[in-house]
């Protein structure tokens, strides 16, 4: 059963990072349940929002894996990738909406101890197999000695039935001499693989390779002993389950250019749009200013163009004197005797 590690996080910058400790290689057996808050209150995004959860491990390599939201909350199983490297590694929880924005950000950090044993790490061979080949020369052994106790009680049995009669004595001489034999080469045979069991100090594996029947070969000596395997070849397995996506690759370089392709063919003449509206404008004069209205497809559009402040009071100006504002008698004389002479006497 997965274990629940609970805690809120907060989507504002600023403040501790919460931090989850966990063991090198953990995976699957943890599960981070996040209650997103804003301040004080709960945070809850837009419908049709995701969630990722993102980090960059102390190697500097990364992850990003698809989180399960629902109102609030943030659910995020353990994966592989996440403690893969022993440390502290920077995370973050990156809502996103439907149109691609980034609704809200929520920081923490992964503790991860280190696992007492490396993944790379060479295990020590197990001592079994001695053990096995120890046991299956003690069998022989056994199978020889029991055939070595046969071979002895049918010579006996032959020494009796040799008393009985003397004729039957010559064959069971013979047939006792026989056994007699048989049961020293069983000795001797006990004894050879009583030796050789005992100096089977050095086993190795040799060549493993496929075939169609399975065998076991010594291609050592009785003191190293050296196996060849031939495995026959086991029926296809089923497809195993889809593995985590894989950290995103180097983007490739750019490749050459392609040739220009043939001009494509004109393409039919579209429908006849709708009639155009032209925009209209109208300015009205207000207490403070003036209205501007613009009228168009979408209807009327208005905005307010205030009038400047008033500006400073000038200086007065100064009156000119000649004859008091502004002529004298002299100049108006000449004045009027010059316009006579101009329209009634023709001189324009």
């Amino acid at each position: 059963m997965a274990q629940i590690i609970k805690t809120n996080l907060n989507i504002n910058p600023g403040g501790t990072h919460k931090v989850i400790h966990l063991s090198q290689y953990d995976k699957t057996s943890r599960t981070m349940v996040f209650t997103l808050t804003d301040f004080s209150d709960n945070f809850t995004p837009e419908s049709g929002a995701i969630a990722t959860v993102r980090g960059t491990k102390p190697d500097h390599t990364g992850f990003e894996y698809q989180a399960t939201l629902s109102g609030s909350t943030v659910t995020v199983p353990v994966e592989d990738q996440m403690t893969a490297v022993p440390g502290t590694t920077p995370c973050e929880i990156r809502i996103t909406g439907s149109d691609g924005s980034i609704l809200g950000t929520a920081r923490f950090a992964l503790e991860v101890e280190p696992s007492a044993l490396s993944s790379d790490t060479v295990i020590s061979e197990t001592k079994l197999p001695l053990i096995e080949k120890a046991g299956q020369n003690v069998q022989e052994i056994e199978s020889l000695l029991a055939q070595t106790k046969t071979s002895e009680s049918n010579a006996k049995s032959s020494q009796t039935e040799a008393a009985n009669s003397a004729t039957a004595a010559k064959e069971s001489e013979t047939s006792a001499a026989a056994s007699a034999t048989s049961a020293e080469k069983s000795a001797s045979s006990a004894k050879t693989y009583a030796e050789n069991a005992k100096s089977l100090a050095v086993i190795h594996i040799g060549k493993v390779t496929s075939g169609d029947t399975p065998s076991v070969t010594n291609v050592g000596t009785d003191t190293e002993t050296i196996f060849d395997f031939v495995i026959p070849k086991g029926e296809k397995g089923d497809t195993g389950a889809t593995g985590p996506q894989g950290e995103k690759g180097d983007t490739g370089a750019t490749g050459p250019r392609g040739e220009k392709g043939d001009t494509g063919a004109t393409g039919a003449t579209g429908a006849t749009g709708a009639d155009g509206v032209s925009p209209t404008v109208a300015v009205t004069e207000t207490r403070t200013g003036h209205t501007v209205t613009i009228t168009d497809k979408g209807g009327a559009h208005s905005f307010d163009v205030a009038n400047g402040a008033t500006g400073a009071t000038g200086a007065d100006g100064k009156t000119p004197v000649r004859g008091t504002d502004y002529w004298t008698a002299e100049d108006i004389s000449a004045i009027e005797a010059y316009c006579q002479n101009a329209i009634l006497n023709g001189e324009w």
